[in-house]
């Protein structure tokens, strides 16, 4: 049944449209037993945003939860089956866990069974340098440190220079980029 109000209208039962837009803020309720309300997108109802508990937001697609946002501003991101968070922020530790839902540190990366390698590092487009920077929030960019890769070389850089490099034939150069024994150390190092 279709009623005006003073503020508009009040609609009793279903109401059946081929579109909707709204300008203003949406509200959802329901009582007793009920389902949770939810928002179906695309005519699914596996696919939508809903509340699972306390206050949260889940997203789901075909019936399996991908992401969750909770009220604590806890972030989950699920794996390809909805039942495992493998991308988890923790807000109240400020902390990331990626392949893991209890990061330990501000970032933890933990990969799966026979995974040997679960981080690559591959520089940005144009370079064939990719690599991790250590710094202390104090000091400045050029008193970083620096470990990466230049082609198939190993280097390491500190204070705006590079310091040590170990290259593809495992030669050692520490002062210079260019070690020519299996362990050079440059004059005056």
């Amino acid at each position: 049944k279709l009623a005006t109000t003073s503020t508009g209208i009040d609609v009793t039962g279903t109401a059946t449209m081929d579109g909707l837009t709204v300008s203003g803020n949406i509200s959802s309720t329901q009582g007793g037993t009920a389902a949770l309300p939810k928002f179906t997108l695309s005519g699914s109802t596996t696919t939508g945003l809903y509340t699972p508990a306390s206050n949260s937001l889940a997203v789901t697609t075909a019936g399996v939860r991908r992401a969750t946002f909770k009220d604590n501003g806890d972030i989950e991101a699920y794996e390809d089956t909805g039942t495992t968070a493998k991308l988890f922020w923790d807000a109240s530790a400020e902390s990331l866990g990626i392949g893991t839902s209890s990061p330990s540190r501000k970032l933890t990366i933990q990969g799966g069974a026979g995974d040997t390698l679960p981080v690559r590092v591959i520089g940005g487009s144009g370079t064939t340098t990719g690599g991790i920077e250590f710094q202390d929030a104090a000091t400045t960019a050029d008193y970083k440190v620096q470990i990466g890769s230049i082609g198939d070389n190993l280097y390491l850089r500190a204070g705006g220079a590079e310091r040590m490099r170990i290259d593809s034939s495992g030669r050692v150069g520490i002062g210079t980029s260019s070690p020519l024994n299996n362990f050079v150390v440059a004059e005056g190092t």
